[in-house]
């Protein structure tokens, strides 16, 4: 950026030409990254960010487009399959797949860029008529991380509806091992009310069936939560997780971890739980959606039990009650 700065203030205003030399700003940033774009704009400053870096000199601005190392080799690619099949023969049909696998490595770019968005604003409905208790919890086991020994301990706590509980404790202790018990109502002293509907996030994505299409996936999910199936509800909610197009019939297993959350949020929005469980939510969710995730927590008007490593989330969430399970 010196070497930038010097350029740019060169008094004969030569600085300004030399930098619509690609080549010298190839050399200039030294990234190994190719200069896709360079246009003449307007204004006084150097902005940097992913990818690129947009110069404001003397009425002059210029943005400079870098290339990743995947947009680099899908662009070589296609530079090359020019080359080939200007040659005739096999080559032309070398060049015919080398521009396929350019489009392929394109489309995964817009992919990334996709996931780089953030959501919508979304509420997770609650199962309705609900009334009195929703879990009553008269005691929990643990694990002492120092000496790997069960602990049981007693407690007294009622959830009702639209209060939120927070469970707290170090590593190892074993809190989403109790949040599993306590989702599948297999935990020894807590007892979830009958009829009511349990939505159970889990940080590692097992209560997704990875076999299933994104379809499958939130189909079954808005089944369970006593909707009739709709499909053009079903999009709605997808697409608002960033869900769209071809993604929908694609396999969980193979979608990114980030994917992966959302899938699992869209299904909590469809099966509408009286109970929801979060262990980790924030886990490989793009930073860009934790605050409108936080949001539609603290709105949640069913029963909540959150476990969080993250305070800064935590902090942006209603919370009513807090189990220490050290104590």
């Amino acid at each position: 950026l010196e070497e930038l700065d010097r350029l740019l203030n060169a008094p004969d205003g030569s600085g300004l030409d030399a930098l619509r030399d690609k080549a010298l700003l190839t050399t200039l940033f030294s990234t190994g990254m190719r200069v896709s774009e360079l246009c003449s704009l307007d204004r006084n400053k150097i902005d940097i960010k992913r990818g690129e870096v947009t110069v404001r000199g003397k009425g002059s601005k210029l943005r400079l487009v870098f290339l990743s190392d995947d947009a680099k080799e899908a662009l070589d690619k296609k530079e090359k399959a020019n080359f080939f099949a200007k040659k005739g023969g096999r080559l032309r049909i070398l060049a015919k797949r080398m521009r396929e696998d350019a489009a392929q490595m394109e489309e995964e770019q817009v992919d990334v860029r996709k996931e780089d968005k953030t959501i919508k604003h979304f509420n997770i409905p609650n199962q309705e008529d609900l009334s009195g208790d929703i879990i009553n919890i008269t005691s929990f086991t643990t694990m002492n991380p120092k000496t790997g020994k069960l602990v049981k301990r007693k407690v007294e706590m009622k959830i009702k509806k639209n209060q939120h509980l927070l469970l707290r404790g170090p590593n190892g202790i074993g809190k989403s091992t109790l949040l599993e018990h306590l989702a599948n109502n297999t935990a020894e002293g807590a007892t979830i009310t009958k009829g009511v509907r349990v939505g159970y996030y889990r940080q590692d994505f097992s209560t997704l069936n990875f076999d299933h299409t994104v379809y499958e996936s939130l189909a079954e999910s808005m089944l369970a939560g006593g909707l009739l199936l709709n499909e053009e509800k079903l999009r709605a909610t997808a697409a608002s997780f960033l869900i769209t197009g071809e993604l929908i019939r694609t396999k969980i297993g193979s979608l990114s971890e980030g994917q992966k959350g959302l899938v699992a949020f869209a299904r909590l929005v469809l099966e509408r739980p009286g109970l929801l469980i979060l262990d980790e939510p924030t886990n490989h969710i793009n930073f860009r959606h934790i605050p409108v995730i936080a949001e539609a927590i603290s709105n949640f008007k069913g029963a909540l039990i959150l476990v969080s490593h993250v305070p800064e989330f935590v902090a942006k969430i209603r919370i009513d009650e807090i189990l220490d399970l050290e104590k």
